[in-house]
C-alpha cells in the first residue's frame, strides 16, 4: 500500500482512529480476506483450457466514504484475482453489486454468489459495491465553545471547537472456551488525521495523538 502525503501549510493532526483502509491477499485458494472486511469471499481454482488446476490469489482493498459525522455513504471495494497462467477460467465468490472491469474488457458470468471470469492474461482487476456492515463504527462529534453544533453550522464561526472521534469495533462473535460462551472481537487497528490550516486554527492540543 502506498501512501501520499501532500505537502501544505497547516497542522498535521495524527490521531489514534479516523480513517480506515482494510487490504488483505492470500494463495492457493484460500480466504483471502480477514474476518470484518465487507466481502468474506474466497476465489475458488482456476482451470485452464486443458483442465489442469492452478492457483489463484485474491487481494482486496475497502474504501469507505463518510459524511462529517462518520456516517458511511458508500463503501467501494477492489479486488485483484492473479493466477499462474494466462487464459484460464476462475470461479469468484463475490456478494458485490455493480461489478466492474476496472483495467480489461472481459466481463464476469453471474452464477448465484458466484462470479464466473475468463482471465485472458493473468490479472484481473475489478470493483463493487458493497452493502456489508463495517468492523468499525466511525463516529464524530463537533462543539463549538462547550456546545455541540452540526458540522455545517461551523464553517465563519469562531471559537473553541472540538471535534471527539470515536471508534467501536462491531466484529463481535461467540466463542465458547471451556465450556463457557464469550464475546470476543476481531482485532482491527485503526489510524487516522486532520490537517488544521494556520490562519484559522491555533492552539491544537489531541488527545491519543499528537501534532
Amino acid at each position: 500500500m502506498k501512501w501520499i502525503t501532500y505537502a501544505k501549510s497547516g497542522l498535521c493532526v495524527l490521531l489514534a482512529g479516523a480513517l480506515i483502509t482494510l487490504t488483505a491477499c492470500n494463495a492457493g485458494g484460500a480466504k483471502t480476506v480477514p474476518a470484518g472486511t465487507p466481502s468474506d469471499d474466497e476465489p475458488e481454482k482456476s482451470v485452464s483450457a486443458g483442465g489442469t488446476a492452478g492457483s489463484v490469489r485474491k487481494s482486496e482493498t475497502v474504501y469507505v466514504t463518510m459524511d462529517a459525522q462518520g456516517n458511511p455513504t458508500m463503501k467501494l471495494v477492489t479486488d485483484w484475482l492473479h493466477t499462474d497462467t494466462a487464459g484460464v477460467t476462475v470461479r469468484d465468490k463475490s456478494d458485490l453489486t455493480d461489478i466492474q472491469n476496472i483495467k480489461g474488457n472481459e466481463a464476469p458470468v453471474q452464477d448465484g454468489s458466484s462470479l464466473i471470469w475468463s482471465v485472458a492474461g493473468t490479472d484481473l482487476y475489478y470493483k463493487g459495491v458493497s452493502e456489508k456492515k463495517l468492523p468499525v463504527d466511525l463516529r464524530v462529534r463537533y462543539l463549538l465553545d462547550g456546545k455541540e453544533t452540526a458540522p455545517a453550522d461551523l464553517a465563519g464561526k469562531s471559537g473553541r471547537i472540538t471535534i471527539e472521534i470515536t471508534v467501536t469495533n462491531t466484529d463481535a462473535h461467540a466463542v465458547t472456551a471451556e465450556g463457557k460462551t464469550v464475546t470476543m472481537y476481531t482485532p482491527v487497528m485503526v489510524a487516522g488525521g486532520i490537517i488544521l490550516p494556520e490562519e484559522t486554527f491555533r492552539n491544537v492540543q489531541v488527545e491519543n495523538g499528537t501534532v
